[in-house]
This record gives C-alpha cells, sequence and structure tokens, in this order.
C-alpha cells in the first residue's frame, strides 16, 4: 500500500485511512444485497479504531456474526437483570511472610452465567461490549455494583477492602465518567479512598493532556489510580513522566517467565527499583507459584495478586477468607467513616 498524503482542510494537515470489506461471488450467483452484506461483516472483522486495511468475506464470518448478534442482543437484556455479577480476587501484601488473609485490596471482575449458555467467558462478551458502545452500561453497572459492595462490607463489618475497578478506553474516554463517578460514591456514601480505578495504556496515551486533567481531578476526590498491564507498551515511562498514579501493576507476562528468562527478570526488577523510587506502589499480576512469589519478596514488590493465593471469588467467599476473621488483619483494610462531601467537585 503506497502511504495516504495528508490533505490540507483548516489549515491543518488531516491524515485519512480506510477500511475495505470485500465479497465476491464464489460458487453459485447471490444477490446484491446478500454480497453488499457478506463485505460488510467482513468490514467488521478489520481490528482496531484508527487504522485502515482490508478483509475478504469467508462464509466461517457469517456463523461468527450470528454468534455477536446473539450475544449483543442477550447482553443487553443481562443488564437489566441478575445473570452479571462481580467476582474479587485478592491483593495480598507480600513485603513479608504475610498470613493469606492480609488482603487489603481486591481486583473487580465481572462474571456473566447466561441462563441457557451457562457462564459466557469475558474474553467473549467484553470485546464485544467494546465494539458495540455495550461497555459503557456495563462499566457503569461494574461501577456501582462495587461501590454498593463496598457499602455492605462497611456496614456488616465495620472495614472493607479498597476495590479496583478496571476503566476501558471507551469509558475513560466518556464525557459521562466523571458523574457516573460522583454518583456512585455519593450514593453509596463510601470513603473515596475505598476506591481505585484501573487504566491501561492504551486508554491513558490518547489524549495526555486530558488524561492528565482526569487523573487529578480524580486523585483531589480522594480517589486512587493505577496502571493496569504496566511493562507492555512502548510509552510505560510516559505514564510515570506525566500522570500522577498509586500503583503500576506489573504485566503477568513477566511473572509468568520468572524463573525463566533471566532477561525479564532484570526487566522486573528495574520497574520495580523505578516504582520504588518515584514512591508508586507495585503490584504483581499472575502469581501462581512459590518461585515467583519468592523472588517478589526478595525485589521488595509491595503487593501481589494470582492464583496461588486465590482465584476471583464471590462475595460470600471472600468475606468468609479475609472479612471474617479475627480483628488481627483490620489494620490491613480501611475502617468506616463518613465519606467526604463531594459539593463542588
Amino acid at each position: 500500500h503506497e502511504a495516504v498524503k495528508p490533505i490540507a482542510l483548516a489549515g491543518q494537515n488531516i491524515s485519512v485511512t480506510a477500511k475495505i470489506g470485500i465479497a465476491h461471488e464464489q460458487r453459485h450467483c447471490v444477490d446484491a444485497s446478500t454480497l453488499l452484506g457478506q463485505a460488510d461483516i467482513a468490514l467488521n472483522r478489520i481490528p482496531g479504531e484508527d487504522g485502515g486495511g482490508y478483509q475478504f468475506f469467508a462464509p466461517a464470518m457469517a456463523e461468527e456474526a450470528r454468534k455477536r448478534q446473539r450475544i449483543t442482543h442477550d447482553l443487553r437484556s443481562a443488564l437489566g437483570g441478575s445473570e452479571l455479577f462481580l467476582v474479587f480476587q485478592p491483593q495480598i501484601s507480600i513485603r513479608t511472610e504475610n498470613s493469606i488473609t492480609d488482603a487489603n485490596a481486591a481486583e473487580v471482575l465481572i462474571r456473566w452465567q447466561h441462563p441457557v449458555h451457562g457462564a459466557i467467558r469475558p474474553d467473549e462478551f467484553i470485546p464485544i461490549a467494546e465494539s458495540t458502545g455495550l461497555i459503557l452500561p456495563l462499566g457503569e453497572f461494574v461501577l456501582e455494583t462495587a461501590c454498593r459492595q463496598i457499602r455492605t462490607w462497611l456496614d456488616r463489618f465495620g472495614r472493607s477492602p479498597r476495590l479496583a475497578v478496571n476503566l476501558s478506553a471507551r469509558q475513560f474516554a466518556d464525557p459521562g465518567l466523571m458523574d457516573q463517578i460522583r454518583n456512585a460514591l455519593e450514593k453509596s456514601g463510601i470513603p473515596p479512598e475505598l476506591l481505585e480505578l484501573e487504566i491501561t495504556e492504551t486508554a491513558a496515551m490518547k489524549d495526555v493532556d486530558q488524561t492528565s486533567f482526569l487523573l487529578n481531578t480524580l486523585r483531589a476526590m480522594g480517589l486512587r489510580i493505577s496502571i493496569d498491564d504496566f511493562g507492555t507498551g512502548y510509552s510505560s515511562l510516559t505514564y510515570l513522566r506525566r500522570f500522577q498514579v498509586d500503583a503500576i501493576k506489573i504485566d503477568k507476562s513477566f511473572v509468568a517467565d520468572i524463573g525463566k528468562d533471566h532477561n525479564t527478570e532484570v526487566i522486573y526488577k528495574a520497574i520495580l527499583r523505578l516504582g520504588q523510587t518515584l514512591g508508586t506502589k507495585v503490584i504483581a499480576e499472575g502469581v501462581e507459584n512459590e518461585e515467583q512469589l519468592a523472588f517478589l519478596r526478595r525485589c521488595k514488590c509491595d503487593q501481589a495478586q494470582g492464583y496461588l493465593f486465590s482465584k476471583p471469588v464471590s462475595a460470600e467467599a471472600f468475606e468468609n477468607i479475609y472479612l471474617t476473621t479475627t480483628t488481627s488483619n483490620a489494620s490491613s483494610v480501611a475502617p468506616a467513616r463518613n465519606p467526604a462531601s463531594l459539593a463542588g467537585q
């Protein structure tokens, strides 16, 4: 492909890209409407929002398109029912030989139990939600439900772990995000510091100036901010230079290679030292064995999460393990208190 030259428009150079879906008659004649429909299916298979490219239609795409349509329809219905629910994966403090009950935070994850098809994996419905725009009401559901769960734990136990909620790129760019967060905090009446928002490099780097403004506003409200999948993108260091964050979560691909790849371990140590120097908490994702945990402890990593400690569990299971224990671990979770006023923020 030849590079498309920018177009001068109103004194600015505008780059234009194109996506092309291609369909053609194969074994038997088809009408124009069918061909256009097939070309449209192929067009929707081209990845990415900003780039160009082309894609030929293949018969298997039609079945996949029907499945996407069904999931889209069912997910829209699920948003108004009880099929969607949250699970929680604890983040364990590992600076010392702590007990598994020393969890002062947890990552919030969404699950879908379909009444006919059973459990539908997040990697099946989340990408569809993102491409259809359903990620916005889905994200709002997760945010509000997480805040209500914190309120429930504060009322029942007088304390609650901090809950980390993932924000998609589309959520982060949504003009209504700030109002959603304020409303969720006001309705639940929780201390803002018990809510942590996780953003990815893709979301943050689309508009650096806007991201910087949003992060500063959110932190001024008392919320915590963390960078998810740190170390996987070319601009990771830009995060730490431009954005004020409370924690970085090192991608699980680095953890998986501990004990297998010396270069990975060197990079991991460098990221840890960088975070420590900047006073940013470092969290390791995907910890699955004792060798990985021992390495992280030697490097003085702050927290870890993964199947070595616990898979994501229901709210009830989380309570039984981490909140109904003796008060000796009460210092690892925030006490209940009156929420700060959000008026004027």
